[in-house]
């Protein structure tokens, strides 16, 4: 149970990180919209952009699944739906 604690605390911080990730991502996109508005990118800087901000954005559903998964098995071994940590 000890394991599962951790695992969960440092599943909370990898969410928290790729939580800033995706919003990071989701401003170099926009300053590469407004640079692309201005004639100073390309196209292809611009889809670059957008496909790491998407990345991103499956990273952090990956992390929250697994972050919610591991804190079912908790309740599961602990076998009360009011379990807190």
């Amino acid at each position: 149970m000890k394991l599962i604690k951790q695992a969960i605390f440092i599943l909370r911080d990898q969410v928290s990180f790729a939580e800033k990730n995706v919003r990071y991502s989701k401003q170099l996109l926009e300053a590469e919209k407004l640079k692309f508005d201005s004639g100073e990118s390309s196209l292809f800087l611009l889809n670059t952009r957008e496909n790491k901000w998407l990345e991103s954005e499956l990273k952090l559903a990956e992390y929250r699944t697994k972050f919610i998964k591991t804190v079912f098995e908790l309740v599961y071994v602990k076998g009360s739906i009011n379990y807190k940590l």
